[in-house]
């Protein structure tokens, strides 16, 4: 499913929708069918993956710009995940900060450390970073926080 980042960009004729939301199953498969060719690569990635819901930036027709943010229960949740750290949201109310959690073992619970930065982005490079250095990361994600930042 392509969506926009900011709701309010969905009526301008010239704005391409900026957000993939996909699913992941349970083989790995994405939106429940067994990919060969050239995207067997991407389904072969996505093994061992917990199965959801998952976004990333994406404009139609292009690879996307990091890493899928989720598991989500349901492609709505994704969505809305998506789209609350959107830059230009006017008069929405924005967290503090953002907190980088993880999960980094078979319970499937969400952890942080502490961090808390004041852009989204900024949490979830650190968060991926982590998970580039730590082998037991298996999820990460940036979620809204209402402390002050501290990085």
């Amino acid at each position: 499913m392509q969506a926009y980042s900011n709701p309010k960009r969905a009526s301008d004729p010239h704005a391409l929708p900026d957000l993939e939301i996909f699913e992941v199953g349970e083989r790995g498969y994405v939106d429940g069918v067994e990919s060969v060719g050239p995207l067997a690569g991407l389904v072969w990635k996505y093994e061992g993956k917990q199965p959801g819901y998952y976004w990333w930036p994406c404009f139609p027709g292009c690879l996307p710009d990091s890493e899928p943010t989720g598991p989500f229960g349901t492609q709505e949740e994704a969505l809305q995940n998506a789209q609350e750290g959107s830059q230009e949201a006017e008069g929405e109310p924005q967290p503090k900060s953002w907190a980088p959690e993880f999960i980094a073992d078979s319970s499937g619970v969400w952890a942080g450390n502490g961090l808390r930065f004041a852009k989204r982005e900024d949490a979830e490079a650190w968060a991926r970073g982590l998970a580039d250095r730590w082998i037991l990361v298996r999820e990460h994600r940036a979620v809204p926080s209402e402390e002050e930042p501290n990085r």
